[in-house]
């Protein structure tokens, strides 16, 4: 891809082909928001995107779900490492489980932690350790492959293009300069 991708568009183009991948057993699906979508079985998957960042992928769950989780949804930890896309798939159960087992960091806000450990020390969720991760663990391949990326603008192209963002990026800096003058 010959634009720079940034961490916000590799999350979208991990979940085109998370659900590409799934589309083939569940059917359809819906974007009910940005990283929830409901298949046309019923089932719901929240999926929660991630960058590896020194050995570890963290993974920030809003209370909008976690405090009204229901038994139709599954949470997919969606991983990147580079230009390749993993995930690990929880059934509704599972992830009531984990998310259960996380006290809040903020008021608003549960972290998972999944760890990679150097050397040869098994990848694991620091709130759950004994949850078979690695075993669990799906391979999406590359992020960037033309079946994904077909039709798509990274998003701070999109963000300049749009008369609509260019007019707000405007005016934020006005408002911006305006109070730095003040």
């Amino acid at each position: 891809m010959k634009n720079k991708l940034s961490r916000q568009d590799y999350g979208v183009l991990c979940r085109r082909k998370f659900v590409k991948h799934f589309e083939k057993k569940w059917g359809s699906y819906e974007v009910l928001r940005k990283t929830l979508f409901e298949f046309s079985n019923g089932r719901k998957v929240l999926t929660p995107f991630a960058s590896l960042s020194y050995n570890r992928w963290w993974f920030g769950i809003s209370k909008q779900y976690w405090k009204n989780w229901d038994n139709q949804t599954y949470m997919a930890l969606l991983m990147r490492e580079g230009n390749k896309c993993d995930f690990v798939l929880l059934n509704p159960t599972e992830s009531l489980e984990l998310l259960n087992g996380i006290k809040p960091v903020t008021s608003f806000q549960k972290m998972i932690n999944v760890y990679l450990p150097s050397g040869s020390g098994r990848i694991y969720i620091q709130e759950w350790q004994d949850f078979p991760f690695e075993q669990n663990i799906v391979h999406l391949g590359n992020i960037e492959d033309s079946d994904v990326v077909e039709k798509f603008e990274p998003s701070i192209e999109k963000n300049i293009n749009d008369p609509n963002k260019k007019k707000w990026i405007c005016t934020s800096l006005q408002l911006i300069v305006n109070n730095m003058l003040n």
